[in-house]
């Protein structure tokens, strides 16, 4: 199966999860929430645990281009 587009309903513990694995599997996420502090908190989490990977080692650009992908 080929999946190009990526769109994640609910930006919560999970939502953000997927959405974070999607983006670095370089797809094209929309992350959806009826809460806009709620996406804002996500997105957050997710530049938080990229700049964790980095620290480990991982590629900078790599990491920014999964951010992009959000």
């Amino acid at each position: 199966m080929n999946v190009g587009n990526v769109a994640v309903l609910g930006a919560g513990t999970m939502g953000h999860g997927i959405a974070a694995l999607a983006a670095i599997a370089s797809r094209y996420v929309t992350l959806c929430d009826i809460s806009d502090a709620q996406l804002e908190k996500a997105l957050d989490t997710i530049r938080e645990g990229l700049d964790t990977m980095e620290r480990s080692g991982h590629d900078r650009w790599a990491l920014q281009d999964s951010l992009d992908e959000l």
